[in-house]
């Protein structure tokens, strides 16, 4: 993964309840475009060895800025989580409308999130869902994420334990 490095946002492997089960793993990279995305999701080296039953890759807006790294890690016993809300498809001008990520989010505190941003559609004209984490277990982030106006727009929501991934700098 070094050679991706300088385009990593985050990753880290999904983990079951218990933390002792690897299900699956998210890699948010800076791509030029969704051909340069798959190829990056191609060129992974768990998709090259074949660990991989299915791979989605979705442009992606970060909201937060930054990276994961930004963030120091937290102590050992601190189980962070995977937040992923899907919906229908919203149209918006990502160029223009910097309210839509906050009226998902309204009133939520940022501190404990590590990324955070919208999952786009392949135009990047308007928005299929969002995608953060944070340094709280997945029951008190489920709790949190309750109370957000996205919580009324999603369809689905799923709150997963994630671990971050390896280190950034090559």
């Amino acid at each position: 993964m070094d050679r991706f490095a300088d385009r990593l946002v985050a990753r880290g492997p999904t983990l079951s309840a218990d933390g002792e089960t690897h299900t699956g793993s998210v890699h948010i990279v800076s791509a030029a475009d969704l051909v340069d995305a798959n190829r990056f999701a191609s060129d992974e080296p768990y998709a090259q060895a074949g660990l991989y039953s299915s791979m989605t890759v979705t442009p992606w807006q970060n909201e937060l800025g930054g990276s994961m790294w930004d963030h120091p890690a937290p102590s050992p016993e601190v189980a962070s989580t995977l937040v992923l809300a899907r919906w229908s498809h919203h149209s918006f001008d990502p160029a223009s409308d910097e309210t839509h990520w906050q009226s998902l989010t309204h009133g939520a505190s940022l501190e404990g999130w590590i990324f955070g941003g919208l999952l786009l559609t392949a135009d990047q004209r308007g928005s299929v869902g969002l995608v953060f984490a944070t340094d709280f277990d997945v029951a008190d982030t489920a709790r949190r994420v309750a109370s957000l106006p996205v919580a009324e727009t999603a369809t689905s929501i799923t709150c997963q334990r994630w671990c971050r991934g390896g280190r950034r700098d090559a």
